[in-house]
């Protein structure tokens, strides 16, 4: 993509393409590279996403792809990765504070089990003070199960077990 100064745009159709080629049609979260090929972005039509702040990119998908997400898009200032139905986005903030974050999103999968043990399985600890870190699914009040991951960034991500039903606010 060609910016109104004349220069490229990193990412533009031709290094796709490159990237989509080297990697036969395929796709490794963690390198940064994304496969275009037949993808659909209908997954993002109709739903909020949170826009989240991140430090570093690289260290974003390390963060999140050590449990299963995967890039989506990713530019110079903007990524999204998925995991299933769940798709994050982030934009670009290098000097961002995560010791003043007041960012926090909502995760809801109908197996927190499988969540949790997920990102406990890729190293976060499970800490009460810290960043990053997890803290145990449990009851809460107001009926569902929800545990908490704060992110390298500082983020908190209520991970909330849905059970399909609908619960007064």
């Amino acid at each position: 993509m060609t910016k109104r100064d004349g220069t490229e745009e990193p990412g533009g159709a031709d290094e796709v393409a490159a990237a989509r080629d080297a990697l036969g049609g395929r796709h490794d979260p963690l390198d940064g590279r994304v496969d275009t090929a037949g993808v659909s972005h209908s997954h993002l039509l109709d739903r909020a996403v949170p826009n989240l702040p991140s430090r570093d990119f690289d260290g974003t998908i390390a963060f999140y792809g050590g449990f299963g997400f995967v890039i989506s898009y990713r530019d110079g200032g903007w990524l999204i990765i998925r995991r299933g139905g769940v798709v994050l986005e982030f934009f670009l903030a290098p000097e961002f504070d995560p010791y003043e974050s007041w960012f926090m999103a909502s995760i809801r999968v109908s197996d927190l089990d499988e969540l949790y043990e997920a990102v406990r399985a890729s190293g976060v600890p499970e800490l009460t003070v810290g960043i990053p870190r997890l803290t145990p699914v449990a009851l809460q009040e107001w009926g569902q199960r929800a545990g908490y991951l704060i992110d390298l960034d500082g983020t908190q991500l209520h991970l909330i077990e849905d059970d399909g039903q609908a619960r007064a606010g």
